[in-house]
């Protein structure tokens, strides 16, 4: 709680707040900050990925931040409890959160758990258990999703079908447990918005859908792997998002870099919030700040700030 609170000082050096004395706790757990009925907006994990890597924060801390700087819901990552998916414990332990300050578990985004585009059948049917486990707990953790990814090393032909077809198994399987299968560009293939639209429609699953992320549209690098590189071929990122929204049922809200005035420097956010309002998503709008001029709490509530601007 040291680490949250610590968050919590330096939120107040932004904005106007007072600490909570001991005889008023029940106050201590709601938002300090709140945002109006919608867009409603939801904190992905990945924005304090070196506090959470590192163990100055873990999941539980991250609840509590995000409810404080005002959030509605939360958005794991799977890497940060890698090993616990059937861990109930935790996943107690996350429920209690979530419910003392009333935010929404909203989904987990499930990385490293093989490819489901691998064109050797006994690794993606390896693949495809290892992502079932996530459904599990999404469903204990009363989330709507999980966040996969259309990964796989060969032709383009051979790894959409090989996606296809573990996908239409994690949906079934999903199926029952309400929970839905969200596939977001992500890297290679992935982020050609064509390839993926034509993935989604060619499942033809209600529980399928995309969750467009506003800068992964790299589809090459120059090292040949999906990270790391430099980017040699690259999706119209506007093109992109118009591609997916309408399977969207979730919208990842990324920002790196701020100008002095505020805007993004690289991402165009007055042509591409107001085409996410138009298209009549009414989902959360997961906000995930990577970049490393600011704090992750001041770098959160600036791409949160920009959105309300746009919207």
């Amino acid at each position: 709680m040291v680490r949250v609170l610590s968050y919590i000082l330096f939120l107040c050096s932004i904005i106007s707040c007072g600490i909570p004395s001991d005889q008023s706790k029940q106050h201590a757990e709601k938002p300090i900050v709140k945002v109006q009925e919608y867009p409603r907006f939801s904190l992905a994990q990945w924005t304090f990925h070196k506090e959470l890597f590192s163990g100055e924060m873990n999941t539980i801390d991250f609840i509590d931040t995000a409810a404080h700087l005002g959030f509605e819901g939360v958005e794991y990552v799977n890497q940060f409890f890698k090993n616990q998916a059937a861990d109930q414990v935790l996943i107690d332990k996350m429920n209690a959160a979530a419910a003392r300050h009333d935010i929404r578990n909203l989904l987990i985004m499930v990385d490293a758990e093989g490819d489901l585009g691998n064109l050797n059948l006994s690794d993606r049917k390896q693949a495809i258990t290892n992502h079932k486990k996530w459904i599990d707990m999404a469903y204990k953790l009363g989330c709507h999703s999980i966040r996969v990814n259309a990964h796989g090393t060969g032709a383009r032909d051979s790894v959409w079908l090989q996606c296809k077809k573990s996908i239409i198994d994690l949906a079934d399987y999903a199926a029952a447990k309400k929970i839905n299968i969200l596939i977001e560009n992500h890297g290679g293939y992935s982020s050609d918005a064509t390839w993926l639209r034509s993935l989604i429609d060619a499942i033809q699953k209600e529980n399928v859908g995309s969750l467009p992320d506003l800068d992964n549209w790299c589809t090459r690098r120059d090292n040949g792997k999906l990270w790391g590189g430099n980017c040699i071929d690259r999706y119209d990122a506007y093109a992109g998002m118009l591609e997916l929204l309408p399977y969207a049922q979730a919208v990842s809200i990324k920002s790196k870099a701020f100008l002095p005035d505020g805007e993004e420097k690289t991402i165009d956010y007055p042509r591409i919030i107001p085409k996410i309002k138009a298209s009549g998503y009414h989902g959360f709008l997961g906000v995930e700040y990577e970049g490393t001029d600011f704090t992750p709490v001041k770098g959160a509530l600036k791409t949160r700030a920009l959105v309300e601007k746009y919207w």
